[in-house]
This record gives C-alpha cells, structure tokens and sequence, in this order.
C-alpha cells in the first residue's frame, strides 16, 4: 500500500500489506521523508496511540500552490521543530502505533468542534443507522445562535424522532447526540447516487427566544441547579445541559447540585439519558414512585476526544465499583473512555464480575485489540476479564493494572468498613479529584449504599489469586507509599508479552488525585518516540 499526496510528489509511505490484515496502514516514511501526527491547533506533537492531523516534511515537498500564497501559507507552514524547514498539512487524520506504523483515520475536514470536542458526523449517522428501525441516515453541522449544533435526517417508520434521539443518548456521549432530528421518506440523493447535503430540509430546531417556563416546582429546583452549574446560561424546562455547554465533569457538580436542591439522588447515566429539567424530572419522579435500591449495570461513557475513529479503552473502578471516579484521567487520556461497572446482585463473584466487564467490553468493541485499566480490585476482574475475551476473541488484550494485588488480600468486614469510613470522609472534606467531588455531592442515602456496595463487592474477591496468562502487555503501576502488592513483579509472570512495571510516590488511595494525576498520564500514555527519516 503506496500513500501520498500530489504536494509531496505522491509516495511518502508505504506497507506491504498481509492478506490477515483487517485493517491496511499507510506504514512507514520512506527515504528522506519525515511523517508526523500533531495537534492541528498547535502543529505539536501527540504521544504515541493518539489520533492527530499527519504532516509530512522533506526535500520532495512542493513549493505551494501557483497563484494562491494564503493557501500555500496554511498547508506548508513552517516546522516548528526546525526553522527554516516546512512541512507540508495533508488534512489526514492519523495515529502513529508503538510499532512505528501510520494508520490512517479519516479526513479532518469532515469534523466539526461540537462544544469544544471534535466529532465527525458520518460516524453518528452510522450510530442511528444502527437502529432496527432506521434504514438510513445523515448527519451534519448546523448553525445556531449558540454554535454549531448536529442535525439528523433518517428514514424510518417505526421510531419517532424523540424516541430515536433517546435511543441515541444511551448509547452516545451527550455532545455527539443530534440535537434535532427529522424522519423523512426519503434521503435527497444526486443523480450519481450520493447523499445530496444541501437538499436536505431546514430541521426546526428551537434555538430562538422561545422559551418553555418549569411546570412544576421540581422542573424549577432542577432548572435553577442547571443555571448555577451553567453559570450565565438562561435555563429553562427544556435547556439541554450538554448543548447549553455542559460536560462529564460538570455534570459530576450537577448531581450534587440536585440533591442539595431537591433531596434526591441522580447520576451521569440519567443525566445523560434526560438532559433537560422537565426530562429528568419525570425520571426522578418515576425513580422516587419505584424502589431506590436498582443499581446500574451498563458501562458509563467517560470521554470522547477529536474523533470516535480509535479504539476505545476501559476502565474498571476498585472496590467501590463507581467509574466516574475515571472521569479527570479519561479527559487526559485523550481517547474514547468507556467506566465499566460491576454486577449489582450480592451472590456475584469475581468470576461473575469478569464474565459481565468481558461481555460489555465485546458488546462496545467486538473488534480488538483491546486496552483494559484496572484499579485495585477492579484489576483483578480486569486481568480474569481479558483472559475470557483472548480465550472468546483470539486476540490481545493490554492491561495496565493501578496498585492491584496478584494474590490473595485480606477482606475483614469490619476492617474494610473502618478503611470505608476513613478514606470516605477524607475524600469529602478533600474535594480535588473526582473521586472527592463525587463523595462531596451524595447524600446519607447513597452513602449507605454505596458503603453496602463497598462490603459486597470486597466479599466478592475471597480467595482471589491471578492464575494463567493473556497474551497482552501488562503494566503494573504501583502506589510506593501503600502498595496492595508487595511483589509487584509477580504479575511479570502472567504475561506472555512485554512487562513493564512503574512506581509512582503515592499511596494506594492517591494514584487518582490531582496531585498524582500528572505522573499518572506520563506513566499511560508515553512520550512519542521520533520516527526515522
């Protein structure tokens, strides 16, 4: 597989492509050639596994273009790492693999910034399109007087467009969710067969001055919890949090918001399900009417950066078994971050644990290779959970464990209640991590729960030992101040691929702090290795 463009005289890499292969990269720079991902806003470098715009440097690139020096300005400026040289922007987007291998991703111009994140509206079509009911679908771009917004049109009898859209809100981050969506009998198409963009009928999307006042005095406690997190933004009974400029980390201070305003408990599942005040009362009216004691099962969506394009990883949380304590590591990550959670019924063992994590896992991301990291015990499940999907898959799975223990860990009841209460309460009154921010905003109810939760989930690990071997990496951080594992290096033996084992200054319940935070990401996403010319 020959890659190039005409602005750098065609060839700059190449792949001798395997018939196995499922997907075919562009390779390796040839002679004299430099390829580069970067950040398209700052032309700097992005580590290694992280998708970015491809620029090309070398002797063979054009002079520009004839006639037009602002274009040639914007696509060969000049290399910040080596004055005096360019590079050329292909408008690609890429990823450079540990391998030293280029793989390409789409094109950057069909991306659009949805409230700070890129989002390519192709794939969320492709996720409508997904719907029984919907036998195609197109997504694009839209302006309003708030920024732009995505607007879907499908072709579909048997889901409204309220339906559909929820539909899509379980399934997709809240920024990549349409934010109107219009059933048509047909798409548009030109005489060639392809989509006719400009075709498509207006979308009556209400973005004007409109406004729909609360209902009732929950629509109202909800809306005025909405502006104070908002802060300036005009709410009311059917403002979208996400689409007003609401995120995952925001919407960690809404929940506690509501609960101070109402006495009632939510979370980012159902935040992200029922974004608006008249939406999400209705479900806290439904969950106050029905019993409170239904935990969540399904994986909780985390972050999703520049495109949807990369393979996600997951996280699985410790013992307390709630991933948004994920949520500041995801963002830095900077790619799709998918908190798994674990199986609610107390009979469920870390045998149950993995094959419920493994079946999520395929059910997200039935092709691999997969990344799994796992916190103390959720480590634990994480490394049983790989072994079944490289058993199912026959393929790899690299984990990388955070201070989890290889062998049997002590689990007294009364031990860990007291450890509960102690790391509770110091979390709380701390309230600089996520994990402080989500025991700041939980009232004595979820507190009870989440403390039973605590003791369930740390019967679960009884006589719990790693036993056989995946054939990922595995990386072992482990926390020197507190370490769960004595003999990190133990895990070096249930690995068939590369060990690699990290020590940070912290303790057990410190790795996700704002302090360890920094170390932490250097430790998971290494800097980019230069590519030879």
């Amino acid at each position: 597989n020959l890659y190039g463009p005409t602005e750098a005289a065609i060839d700059v890499a190449r792949h001798d492509a395997d018939p196995e292969e499922t997907v075919v990269p562009i390779g390796r720079p040839v002679w004299n050639t430099q390829l580069l991902v970067v950040d398209p806003d700052t032309l700097q470098p992005v580590a290694v596994g992280r998708p970015g715009e491809l620029v090309i440097g070398g002797v063979q690139l054009a002079r520009g273009y004839l006639g037009r020096p602002e274009l040639s300005a914007e696509r060969f400026p000049e290399d910040p790492a080596n004055p005096g040289a360019r590079l050329y922007r292909t408008g690609d987007e890429a990823l450079l693999t540990p391998d030293g291998v280029f793989l390409y991703l789409g094109r950057l111009d069909d991306q659009v910034k949805i409230d700070g994140a890129r989002v390519e509206p192709g794939e969320v079509a492709a996720h409508l399109a997904g719907h029984p009911a919907v036998q195609e679908a197109a997504v694009r771009a839209i302006t309003g007087p708030r920024g732009p917004r995505l607007a879907g049109w499908y072709v579909g009898e048997g889901v409204s467009p309220a339906e559909l859209r929820s539909w899509a809100a379980g399934r997709l981050p809240g920024w990549m969710v349409p934010a109107v969506l219009t059933r048509l009998d047909q798409l548009p198409r030109r005489p060639n067969g392809k989509l006719d963009a400009a075709a498509l009928p207006a979308p009556a999307l209400a973005e004007g001055p409109v406004r729909t006042a609360p209902a009732t005095a929950l629509e109202a406690a909800i809306a005025g919890a909405f502006a104070r997190v908002l802060d300036g933004v005009t709410v009311d009974a059917t403002t979208d949090f996400f689409l007003a400029g609401g995120h995952s980390l925001t919407a960690l201070r809404l929940t506690g918001e509501i609960r101070a305003a109402t006495g009632l408990e939510t979370d980012l599942k159902q935040l992200f399900l029922n974004p608006t005040p008249r939406l999400l009362a209705a479900a806290l009216d439904q969950a106050r009417i029905a019993a409170g004691d239904h935990e969540d099962e399904g994986p909780l969506p985390l972050y999703r950066p520049m495109t949807g394009r990369t393979q996600p990883v997951f996280l699985i949380p410790p013992v307390a078994g709630e991933p948004a304590i994920f949520l500041d590591l995801a963002a830095r990550l900077g790619q799709t971050a998918w908190g798994l959670r674990f199986p609610a019924h107390p009979a469920a063992g870390l045998p149950e644990f993995a094959r419920h994590l493994a079946r999520t896992v395929l059910e997200i991301a039935p092709r691999g290779p997969w990344r799994l990291i796992g916190y103390s015990l959720g480590g634990m499940a994480a490394f049983d959970a790989a072994r079944l999907i490289e058993a199912e898959t026959g393929g790899r799975v690299d984990l990388v464990l955070l201070d989890t223990s290889a062998e049997p860990v002590p689990m007294h009841p009364d031990a860990v209640a007291a450890k509960f209460d102690r790391e509770f309460a110091r979390a709380a009154a701390d309230g600089t991590d996520a994990m402080g921010r989500l025991a700041a905003g939980l009232g004595r109810p979820a507190v009870a729960r989440l403390k039973a939760r605590v003791l369930r989930n740390a019967r679960a690990t009884t006589g719990w030992r790693a036993r056989g071997v995946i054939h990922g990496d595995i990386t072992m951080i482990t926390a020197r101040r507190d370490p769960a594992e004595r003999r990190p290096e133990r895990w070096a033996a249930h690995t068939t691929g590369r060990f690699r084992l990290i020590g940070l200054d912290a303790g057990h319940f410190d790795l996700l702090s704002d302090r360890m935070m920094p170390d932490l990401v250097r430790a998971l996403v290494p800097a980019p290795e230069p590519v030879p010319a």
